[in-house]
């Protein structure tokens, strides 16, 4: 049983990455972590790679150099989604990237924090749930994160 803490530390503490892209858009979703670091609700831009690692985990302390992330911040705002801390896992963000819509100067991104299910075991660990991703910049001036009442302006 303690062999298997170490590892289960790692599978909890690491980053998830995907890709998502609409069409005309130019959404992706660059990272997700369970391990945010952040105590409430929030969506902020990014300016920086590093900044993206910092917000998103903590790899640093599992002394894992961060994999290489090719954006473009002079034609892209990056943007941080957090859900705020959780006591417990199962906790998401879920974002339903072939349902963006671009409504003017605005982008509407469909996006559901979802809990664990009740009645269901969940481990008792402290989660921070974010998720950062890219979109290009061209005419956009403010991003609202669905039904979470969260936006940017940039």
């Amino acid at each position: 049983m303690l062999r298997l803490l170490p590892i289960l530390s790692v599978l909890l503490l690491t980053d998830c990455q995907s890709v998502a892209e609409k069409d005309g858009v130019g959404l992706t979703l660059l990272k997700q972590s369970n391990q945010c670091r952040i105590m409430a609700p929030q969506m902020r831009l990014l300016k920086t790679v590093a900044e993206i690692h910092q917000a998103t985990g903590l790899r640093a302390m599992l002394n894992a150099k961060p994999p290489p992330l090719d954006v473009d911040f002079s034609a892209q705002a990056v943007v941080l989604l957090a859900m705020g801390q959780k006591p417990t896992a199962g906790y998401r963000i879920v974002v339903d990237a072939e349902q963006v819509e671009r409504r003017g100067t605005t982008l509407w991104l469909p996006v559901r924090f979802t809990a664990p299910p009740t009645g269901n075991a969940a481990a008792t660990v402290i989660t921070s749930p974010c998720v950062v991703f890219a979109v290009a910049r061209k005419g956009l001036r403010r991003i609202i994160a669905g039904e979470t009442g969260l936006s940017v302006d940039f």
